[in-house]
């Protein structure tokens, strides 16, 4: 079972993902009616010769859709109403008061409105907080400070925090991959001492940047600039077009351009033909680009002047002539 799960876990992931995302899009844009009430009470206060206390009952249409007609009763277990205030009377409608309850309705209360209802009672002999009733069509308020949230709302939070905690993992998990796999310069290390030509990684790291690119370049120069004993030089270049697959389209669409050019200087059109298709199969736009500006890749002119002006002297790198020869290249 564990070795499933290392097979297919980006798979599992992924879909759990799908799935979870799925959910709580249609959890935060579908309809919802939701109304919650809140009850707070002050201290004693005098009031005439007795003491009194005043109760605030606060009504919030939480969900994103208007609350219509909604009946609303406050009651106490004693006779103990002296006076009410609405914070809005216009929103309340067809109110009864009597010494222990109020009653009425909201005909509206849209998303995110509030209303807030202060009781002030006569005495307060061991009174306990009202009971709150508020009912609508297709919605029953529950108190704010209960646990009052549905098993599909803890469902979601869950869901939620599920895949922030699987996203992060995997970000994680990627990052730690990332550090732990070779790099660009790394795998250019390797490919040059395992074709022979370690020597020549401290002329390509002093005079290019440590990219597939460059390095493409560099093992192509160093091909035409000799006269013999520069087959190595072809072979790390077919090397380094398959050294990683997570390399650019533009810089393997390249690579392969630079060896079907030096295979059509040896004369074997064949094989020329085959990179260049490979060339065209990597990066079309960049292989028709190349194409336009064949003329700057005439390997014999390049290999005459790269001996004239010895561009690789004595294992040393000379840019003299290099900085003459625009070769067009588009990053991604």
């Amino acid at each position: 079972m564990s070795n499933f799960f290392l097979e297919y876990q980006n798979h599992i992931i992924g879909l759990f993902i799908t799935i979870a995302g799925g959910i709580i899009i249609w959890w935060i844009q579908k309809d919802k009616l939701k109304l919650v009430y809140d009850i707070s009470a002050s201290v004693q206060f005098p009031s005439g010769s007795k003491k009194g206390r005043f109760f605030n009952i606060t009504f919030k249409n939480t969900g994103n859709k208007p609350i219509t007609n909604c009946d609303i009763d406050i009651s106490f277990e004693s006779s103990a109403i002296d006076s009410y205030a609405f914070s809005n009377i216009k929103l309340v409608s067809n109110i009864n008061k009597s010494e222990n309850s109020i009653s009425g309705q909201i005909p509206l209360l849209n998303p995110k409105e509030s209303l807030l209802l202060t009781i002030t009672t006569k005495e307060d002999k061991g009174l306990n907080n009202p009971s709150v009733s508020a009912r609508a069509i297709g919605v029953t308020a529950t108190r704010v400070s209960s646990n009052s949230r549905s098993f599909i709302d803890k469902l979601i939070i869950l869901l939620l925090f599920v895949a922030t905690l699987v996203m992060a993992i995997t970000t994680l998990k990627i990052k730690v991959q990332q550090k732990n796999e070779p790099q660009q310069e790394d795998r250019i290390f390797i490919l040059f001492n395992i074709n022979g030509i370690g020597n020549d990684y401290p002329v390509f790291i002093s005079s290019y940047e440590k990219t597939y690119k460059d390095a493409g370049l560099f093992l192509f120069y160093k091909y035409v600039s000799l006269k013999k004993d520069n087959e190595k030089y072809l072979n790390s270049l077919i090397a380094l077009a398959e050294c990683d697959e997570d390399m650019s389209n533009n810089s393997r669409a390249f690579i392969y351009y630079l060896i079907a050019k030096i295979k059509g200087y040896e004369g074997k059109k064949p094989e020329a033909i085959q990179f260049l298709d490979k060339s065209k199969e990597s990066r079309e736009d960049l292989y028709q680009l190349l194409i336009e500006n064949d003329s700057s890749f005439n390997v014999q002119k390049i290999r005459a002047a790269l001996i004239k002006n010895k561009f690789f002297q004595n294992n040393q790198y000379n840019q003299t002539y290099i900085d003459s020869l625009e070769v067009p290249f588009k990053d991604e």
